[in-house]
């Protein structure tokens, strides 16, 4: 199953053994893991992990983004073929803010780069809020950042220095914390701080301006077409420090867009995919002491053993026949056998 391997946020030490724990982040407001390519390079629907429901959506043709590999799994492609193809997040309570945030995702520039926003709520008089985006003057090697969020009453911008490769993927964050007494708005590359432009003005401790309009992922500007792809989008109410960015691994969805648990015992569970389409092995988690693991960790440790079987199969075990309603729910499965005591397994809801 390794490739399926899905890295955890937390390192916990256990039974002697350094394994990677895994726990949704109660700060979360949006999670878009963009994983839906896996199963479906047709999907339209772009799930919210966080459980808040700010489900995202690719636009249609000629303005749709494209799926393509990605950090994890699948990802999604701006390729320039129109100046107005991104990622759609509408307005949903979940995502308001107004105090301290951090933006994040993984993005690639696929060797090419035109100015752009990565992430940006609203623009000029339609609402604007924040942004992170390309700065206007790379080097003929890479790329650097910029941010900016509207205080209401004016925009308090920042420069990052840090050079982006213009090829492989790289994780990016912009963030606020009022709480610092300067400094308050910082960029990060590869969970590294950038180092700030001195024309950078990041000293602001008041409150910004919050407002329910739609998010953009990936969108243009009038001075070009971002052609990027990127993956693993999340927004957070608070400034994460380095060590709490995506940059560590795949971010785990939220426990509650999962369905009831699934008691693991000395024998084989079987679990797939129903009638809206394969659940990925990397959706899926371990539950172990309260703790949250993924299923290649829980392998790797020794506490589940797995194997796949095919709808053929599923079928035969079960007595089904194809046309059976039972049958046809099944695409494939695996079969997961486990000795260990208090292990559950949680599987996530059918995709919207």
């Amino acid at each position: 199953m390794k490739q399926f391997l899905k890295h955890g946020l937390w390192l916990l030490i256990f039974s002697g053994m350094l394994v990677t724990a895994i726990s949704a982040a109660a700060e979360t407001l949006g999670l878009w893991l963009l994983d839906e390519g896996v199963e479906d390079t047709s999907a339209m629907i772009l799930l919210d992990s966080s459980g808040n429901g700010a489900h995202a959506i690719r636009r249609e043709e000629p303005w749709q983004v494209k799926w393509v590999p990605g950090k994890f799994g699948t990802g999604l492609q701006d390729d320039g073929s129109n100046l107005r193809q991104f990622i759609q997040i509408n307005y949903h309570p979940a995502l308001d803010i107004s105090d301290s945030f951090t933006i994040e995702c993984w993005i690639n520039f696929n060797g090419t780069w035109d100015q752009g926003d990565i992430i940006d709520r609203g623009w000029n008089t339609f609402g604007e809020s924040f942004l992170l985006a390309t700065s206007g003057n790379p080097n003929d090697t890479g790329i650097s950042l910029r941010g900016f969020i509207n205080t209401g009453s004016g925009r308090k911008r920042i420069w990052g220095t840090t050079i982006i490769p213009k090829t492989g993927w790289h994780h990016v964050a912009f963030s606020y914390n009022p709480s610092l007494p300067s400094g308050n708005l910082k960029l990060y590359v590869d969970a590294q701080e950038d180092t700030l432009d001195p024309a950078s003005d990041p000293d602001y401790q008041g409150p910004i301006r919050s407002t329910q309009v739609t998010t953009w992922v990936l969108d243009g500007s009038s001075n070009g077409n971002l052609i990027a792809s990127v993956d693993e989008i999340r927004f957070s109410n608070e400034a994460l420090d380095p060590s709490q960015l995506g940059y560590w691994g795949s971010i785990p969805p939220d426990p509650s867009v999962f369905g009831t648990p699934v008691q693991l015992g000395d024998g084989w569970t079987l679990f797939g995919s129903g009638r809206k389409g394969i659940i990925p092995w990397d959706d899926c988690l371990i539950m172990k002491d309260s703790n949250f693991y993924s299923l290649t960790d829980a392998e790797d440790s020794g506490w589940i053993q797995s194997t796949v079987y095919s709808y053929g199969i599923l079928g035969d075990r079960y007595g089904m026949v194809p046309g059976d309603d039972l049958y046809l729910r099944w695409k494939f499965g695996y079969w997961i056998w486990s000795a260990e005591p208090n292990l559950q397994l949680i599987i996530p809801y059918s995709r919207p």
